[in-house]
């Protein structure tokens, strides 16, 4: 999914790039996107299944606190973006 995504590009970049490959995904493959949120909420998500979804999403929360850090977004904590992120489109 994050096939055009590179550290090279600016943050503004690389956000946009990993924000239209979720958007075209999800819009595409609307029964993995059903698929993947009922999936999120039910017992079958256990914590190793979600500690590998964790390692998928590890160049996302990198933006994430990098741009935090450099103060282009707000602050937040890490918490906050791991349970919404299916909000985001992004498991």
């Amino acid at each position: 999914m994050l096939d055009n995504y590179s550290e090279g590009q600016t943050i503004r970049e690389r956000f946009r790039s990993i924000w239209l490959a979720v958007l075209k995904y999800h819009r595409f493959r609307p029964k993995e996107t059903s698929f993947l949120e009922q999936f999120e909420c039910s017992p079958y998500l256990t914590p190793p299944l979600s500690e590998e979804f964790l390692v998928e999403l590890k160049p996302i929360s990198d933006l994430l606190a990098k741009s935090m850090e450099e103060g282009d977004i707000k602050s937040l904590p890490t918490q906050q973006f791991s349970v919404n992120h299916s909000s985001m489109g992004i498991i």
